[in-house]
């Protein structure tokens, strides 16, 4: 094979087209900014809380006792 045929032969690297419409890139952007939430969102979830206090099973860990201000914790706080 000659040098010739070969360079004819090779795929010629061509300029990225850049006619791709406004609205195009925007669905592109959009489709990958939901594939990253769902993994980050799917990552979190297998992870569990960063506290387990934050979601109480039922019926378990601290709630209402009755009596006290209502003021949830925040002394001096009960009369606002």
């Amino acid at each position: 094979m000659s040098a010739t045929s070969a360079a004819s032969a090779a795929p010629l690297a061509t300029a990225p087209d850049r006619s791709t419409s406004p609205a195009l890139l925007l669905a592109g952007f959009l489709l990958t900014l939901a594939a990253v939430f769902a993994v980050a969102w799917s990552v979190g979830h297998g992870a569990g809380p960063v506290n387990p206090r934050m979601h109480p099973a039922p019926g378990s860990g601290p709630g209402p006792t009755g009596g006290g201000s209502g003021a949830g914790g925040m002394h001096g706080m009960a009369g606002m």
